[in-house]
């Protein structure tokens, strides 16, 4: 794709003429290059080194194009785009050990000229107008510092940034999680990144897609229609890599046929004609509606194999095919918009944030695409520790503020909003472990560990807001074993306790939503000597009404006096047992703030709340009638209130059964009335013995509206329909088969 041909001497249009020395350089007229313009093209080391300490004599930091086994297949290569024709008298190099390198005005043909480089600064001598420099090493890759020298000054280009988009904090806080998750984990999230295995669910076998409903029992299409009748953002994750296409053992293995050319668009037509299908069948409104599509995590998987690792430009390449078959050139059933749809592409996302590899990838469809930025969300992952660098070896989470969460996605932010302006930033990896792990928030003072989780997961979704991120989904919703390294981030756990529980940051979050309910950032403030935090939220209703969430940005356990500027209000307070904290009103300035935040609503009314829970309509509430108007019990005799499928925690299996009739059209058929009209949340039905088709209606103001179809064929488990509506009766019919419906749970949604 970016061939680099030899060009003779004769014809190259920049020369070079090489001086070293161990002198600080004196520039005449210094070019100041900024982090964005690094260009990297194999995404190995940190390309935006050589542009971080622009005024140093002795540069600290260093790019390695070669610090990682798999980047020994790579060429140490960058780019540094100035975004303008600069005439260039003379560049400098500060390198950590004596190497060398093609130097180059010319980044598709930087010719053939050798340029040995000693350790301390190299003066080349290049006498050229041009907007870029080309730097690829062929020996050695240390490169601490470029500094550019002109003919004459020039002043940085401004470009027009975008204006900020104000997202809703309800679509804002996201989580993890796997389609058998129970959907009462969901509730307070507005976004919801799914795993999801192409190899294993969808494709085991060449060209045998199961898409709807995979052959362990994974109902899809339930899963995406119930997101979308609550109206939350879901985003299938697809990831791995079937061995028939591959022929490697490992799944992270790029998919793409042994020896195919990993930079060539069409090498991943078999991957973009999955893509093609899900995408086709998903976005279809009666199928879920799903615009979101990630095709890949982690591209930059720096701890495996070079099979497993995407450079930027083959990542681009993939991705090109993944969007429209690259620019349709692949067929019509290549890629998400092959026939002109509007579904979105999400960056898969990077273990390691680096703008220098962002850039790349633009530079990629710059040249590929027309300018045409394949993807529609930039997506990272960043979890605070020790290590400082993400690929460094952690030995305990930190809290974060002190692990640069806001610093960090404020410069990706700023990335977009100066080079991709219509695009979307989102963070879709965060977290906390509570357990044994070098990635666990440790007890500080009285808290234990999972309280710190708590405090740092809402201080975190407060900090990435504040940055312009426009959706953080926390790592994630459940454990996945008992100790280990992000085994248990989860807000709920099957594996610690004899029975399943929830976390209390589950709690916390679901606290944040209610508590900034259309509500979006305004503005953060911190001041250094207190380390005190305030992030002010606007209601999107009500211009007067404010929001303040305080906290202090520390991990010591310390607490301090606060003095509001409006002291009449409502203070609402994070409890680790209720869904929606404690609320009490206030008419005094001064308050008490640590470093669990607490939220502020100023005084612009009748403060009412917006906060509910899902609660379970007991049996005594209902009635059940066949079609003929026999009343049936079956299907509410073994409910209490120990059973609660919707959340986890307790999944009883019942013992009696209401099993359709294929002689008797009434008792194909049943009607559950209410005692009176009621907001409902969702239904658990029991998926029995039998196997078959239903149809699920509800009754509101006299008029019947078909809710779901669905298929009962799990054998003896729990299956949601989400519902969200106001009902005063339910009907459940049978289509095929002969499903058998062992209980049916209906939870109400009720304000607090």
């Amino acid at each position: 794709m970016f061939k680099k041909s030899s060009l003779s001497i004769l014809v190259l249009l920049t020369q070079f003429f090489m001086g070293c020395t161990q002198n600080n350089p004196q520039l005449k007229s210094q070019f100041i290059l900024s982090k964005d313009m690094v260009i990297n093209e194999s995404g190995c080391g940190y390309g935006t080194f050589i542009a971080d300490e622009q005024t140093s004599a002795k540069p600290e930091t260093f790019w390695n194009g070669q610090d990682k086994e798999h980047c020994k297949a790579f060429k140490s290569s960058l780019i540094i785009n100035l975004f303008q024709k600069i005439s260039i008298t003379n560049v400098y190099l500060y390198c950590k050990e004596s190497s060398e390198a093609i130097i180059s005005a010319q980044p598709d043909k930087p010719g053939n000229i050798i340029t040995k480089l000693i350790s301390g600064w190299n003066k080349v001598s290049i006498n050229a107008t041009t907007s870029f420099i080309s730097i690829s090493f062929i020996k050695g890759s240390k490169l601490g510092e470029v500094l550019v020298d002109a003919s004459q000054k020039y002043s940085v280009i401004k470009t027009k940034e975008s204006i900020p988009q104000k997202v809703l904090m309800q679509d804002f806080i996201g989580t993890n999680a796997f389609v058998d998750v129970p959907l009462g984990l969901l509730e307070p999230f507005g976004c919801v990144r799914e795993y999801h295995d192409w190899p294993d669910w969808n494709e085991p076998q060449k060209d045998s897609f199961q898409l709807n409903i995979s052959k362990q029992g994974f109902d899809f299409q339930n899963f995406y229609v119930n997101l979308n009748r609550l109206g939350k953002t879901v985003v299938p994750t697809l990831q791995k890599t079937p061995r028939w296409l591959t022929g490697e053992s490992n799944v992270q293995a790029k998919p793409i046929a042994k020896n195919a050319n990993a930079y060539d668009p069409a090498s991943y037509s078999r991957h973009a004609l999955f893509l093609y299908k899900y995408a086709e069948n998903f976005s279809n409104p009666g199928q879920g509606n799903v615009k979101y599509y990630e095709n890949w995590n982690e591209q930059d998987k720096w701890w495996e194999s070079g099979i497993s690792y995407f450079s930027p430009y083959q990542y681009a390449s993939m991705s090109s095919a993944d969007l429209d078959g690259n620019l349709n050139k692949m067929g019509s059933n290549r890629g998400i918009n092959a026939n002109g749809g509007k579904n979105k592409l999400v960056m898969a996302g990077l273990a390691n944030p680096k703008t220098d590899y962002l850039n790349a990838l633009k530079y990629w469809c710059d040249k590929n695409r027309k300018g045409d930025f394949a993807w529609d969300v930039i997506n990272y992952h960043r979890y605070s520790n020790s290590a400082g660098l993400p690929d460094n070896q952690p030995k305990e989470g930190i809290c974060p503020e002190k692990g640069n969460v806001y610093s960090e996605a404020k410069e990706i932010v700023d990335f977009r909003n100066k080079h991709l302006p219509d695009v979307e930033v989102w963070i879709s990896e965060f977290g906390y472990d509570t357990e044994n792990s070098p990635q666990q928030c440790k007890p500080i003072g009285g808290k234990n560990s999972e309280l710190v989780q708590a405090d740092w997961l809402i201080r975190s979704y407060l900090l990435l807001s504040a940055a312009g991120i426009d959706k953080a989904f926390q790592y994630m919703i459940r454990d996945f074993a008992k100790t280990g390294l992000y085994a248990t981030s989860g807000l709920y756990s099957t594996t610690l306790k004899d029975k399943p529980f929830l976390r209390p940051a589950w709690n916390y979050i679901n606290t944040l939503k209610c508590a900034l309910l259309d509500s979006y950032f305004e503005k953060l403030t911190l001041d250094t000597t207190s380390n005190l935090y305030t992030a002010v939220y606007a209601d999107k209703n009500n211009t007067l009404k404010k929001t303040s969430v305080i906290w202090l940005g520390s991990q010591s356990g310390e607490n301090k006096e606060y003095t509001l500027p409006k002291g009449e209000g409502q203070l609402i307070q994070f409890s680790e047992n209720d869904a929606c904290g404690s609320r009490k009103n206030i008419n005094t300035s001064n308050i008490t703030v640590s470093e669990t935040p607490v939220i502020f609503v100023e005084n612009v009314g009748n403060i009412k709340s917006s906060c509910s829970k899902l609660k379970l309509t007991p049996a005594s509430d209902l009635k059940v009638k066949d079609l003929y108007g026999v009343e049936v019990s079956t299907l509410t005799d073994d409910q209490n209130t120990n059973n609660d499928p919707l959340f986890g925690l307790i999944a009883q299996n019942p013992v009696s059964a209401w099993k359709t009739n294929y002689n008797s059209k009434g008792s194909n058929g049943i009607i559950i009335y209410l005692n009176t009209s009621k907001r409902i949340h969702s239904l658990q039905l029991f998926d029995g013995a039998g196997t078959g088709e239903i149809q699920i209606s509800t009754k509101s103001a006299q008029v019947w509206t078909v809710v779901s179809n669905i298929k009962l064929n799990l054998y003896n488990k729990w299956k949601t329909v989400i519902i969200d509506s106001d009902v005063s009766e339910i009907k459940i019919e049978k289509l095929t088969g002969g499903p058998d419906v062992g209980e049916v749970l209906i939870y109400e949604n009720i304000k607090y």
